[in-house]
């Protein structure tokens, strides 16, 4: 039991510190694309707030790991007399092509399953196991093997994030940002808060501007009124949601 609680608490320190990695590249691959500049104002606090939400992703990867371990441990492969054997690369790197050729889809995550597969295979051709080789080496080896593809997979991921979220420029109602010292409220659409304050983009300017937290009076949002008026309202204004003016 002791042994066992030993290794519990050594998996979830693994775990934390592989969060808080994970959360490190995100927000890289995130600046990447907003501006590398703005990820001076992130802290410490907000990479671990990052790696809190990672968890249930790492968890979920952990309970994955076996269904792909055949691919990440003993890739298949191809032999020249046997065509079964084809099946399985083609469909890992054939479809990610397939899908950038004949679809318009710019997500780079399809991609990467390919590119992911192919570094698995060169990296077993170009860097072979070594028989008797120090725990240490295996591990270093484990870790370049599988840790490369996932951490371009989390940097992409981040990437992608940012773009979706400079998106809300043109699909996003605005907020209404008060700003202490300033008369009237500015119209900001809100893409990430961070410990130090919050980051904004500028839908009019098309600017990425970034206000810290002892600068903000208030933050309201403007509504509209989704209430739906029955027929009757319509026909003979009774039970109306909304109130009539006379014309």
């Amino acid at each position: 039991m002791e042994k066992l609680l030993e290794n519990f608490a050594k998996s979830i320190a693994a775990l934390s510190a592989a969060m808080i990695l994970l959360s490190v590249v995100h927000e890289f691959g995130y600046f990447a694309y907003v501006g590398s500049f703005f990820q001076t104002f992130v802290t410490a606090t907000d990479y671990f707030t990052n790696a809190i939400l990672w968890m249930p992703i790492g968890i979920i990867t952990i309970f994955g790991w076996q269904a792909w371990r055949f691919i990440l441990e003993d890739p298949p492969k191809i032999q020249r007399n046997n065509w079964k054997s084809w099946i399985a690369p083609l469909f890992l790197v054939g479809g990610p092509v397939s899908i950038f050729v004949f679809t318009s889809s710019g997500f780079p995550l399809f991609y990467l399953v390919g590119l992911g597969y192919l570094w698995i295979i060169l990296f077993d051709r170009f860097v072979p196991k070594v028989e008797l080789a120090p725990l240490s080496v295996v591990e270093l080896r484990k870790l370049l093997r599988i840790g490369v593809p996932i951490i371009a997979a989390i940097f992409t991921l981040g990437y992608e994030r940012a773009k979706a979220d400079l998106d809300l420029r043109t699909n996003s109602q605005p907020y209404i940002i008060g700003i202490k010292d300033v008369p009237t409220g500015i119209l900001r659409i809100p893409l990430r808060h961070f410990d130090k304050g919050l980051l904004l983009s500028n839908p009019v300017d098309h600017r990425i501007e970034f206000v810290k937290w002892e600068k903000v009076d208030q933050i309201s949002k403007p509504t509209e009124d989704t209430r739906i008026d029955p027929p009757s309202c319509a026909w003979f204004r009774i039970l109306c949601a909304r109130s009539w003016s006379s014309p």
